[in-house]
């Protein structure tokens, strides 16, 4: 069964995308500074993001590869497959990063341990098709995010070791933003287990977050009612990319909708 046959006005370009999977190494010895825009704020809204990222990737594969099992159709094949190498290098880098942050303090291991239960709860007890539904609208997210933070140029003023990797991983994010969309239709995924389940990701992103967020912020000595601000504010870029996420409830919403080709012609090689 070909993609076009679920969505045609929106995937009859499928062919006009690559996705291409870059092994590439990060020096993260700053991650544990302000070092975006020398604002501690934001630059813990970042790290907070990176301490469950890890365990979010792996689950996401998790659900990739099971599914893939059912699949004939090659160019989606392909591109699970490139999905997939993306999203470990992906975790192996934040592992390393999540390793100076720990060294100095901000592990919040208690609430990371949390994330994982819960992760591995789902995959037991959901179907695949739910678990892939859960990955779906966590790329979804992600992609929302990684788009709204490149468009605004807020990594600009980043440590160059940092921008250079949250760009490189945002980057990506965009390039396979389509990937678990096309899948999880190709098995036949509804519109209301979609919606359904894409609500639970979006709140249990922002209380997780949240918490670890919040914590980062008390290791550091920080403000909680200023977090909260940085997180609330008309200016944030997780406020921008929270509301724009309600586009995903639209019926006939696709990630490729996104207009982003802009955002990926980059070279990372230096």
């Amino acid at each position: 069964m070909a993609l076009t046959d679920f969505y045609p006005r929106v995937l009859n370009d499928m062919d006009k995308y690559e996705i291409v999977s870059r092994d590439l190494t990060f020096d993260f010895s700053g991650a544990a500074r302000p070092w975006l825009n020398q604002d501690a704020y934001l630059t813990h809204m970042f790290n907070a993001s990176s301490l469950f990222l890890p365990y979010v990737e792996g689950f996401v594969n998790y659900a990739v590869h099971n599914a893939m099992q059912s699949v004939e159709d090659k160019k989606l094949l392909a591109d699970c497959r490139q999905f997939i190498q993306q999203e470990t290098l992906h975790a192996r880098e934040h592992v390393k990063y999540n390793g100076v942050l720990g060294f100095y303090g901000f592990s919040c291991s208690d609430i990371v341990q949390s994330i994982k239960n819960k992760l591995k709860r789902i995959r037991m007890k959901w179907t695949i098709l739910s678990v892939l539904g859960a990955a779906a609208g966590f790329e979804c997210f992600t992609a929302i995010i990684s788009q709204v933070v490149l468009e605004e140029g807020l990594l600009n003023q980043a440590d160059e070791n940092l921008k250079r990797f949250w760009r490189w991983h945002m980057t990506e994010e965009l390039e396979h933003k389509t990937v678990l969309m096309d899948l999880y239709h190709y098995l036949g995924g509804g519109y209301f287990r979609r919606i359904s389940i894409l609500t639970l990701v979006l709140i249990g992103y922002c209380c997780y977050g949240m918490r670890i967020y919040f914590n980062l912020l008390r290791v550091g000595h920080l403000s909680r009612w200023k977090g909260l601000a940085c997180i609330c504010g008309k200016k944030s870029f997780f406020r921008k990319s929270l509301i724009q996420a309600f586009r995903c409830y639209h019926y006939r919403y696709h990630p490729r909708l996104m207009r982003t080709d802009h955002l990926r012609a980059e070279d990372f090689s230096a």
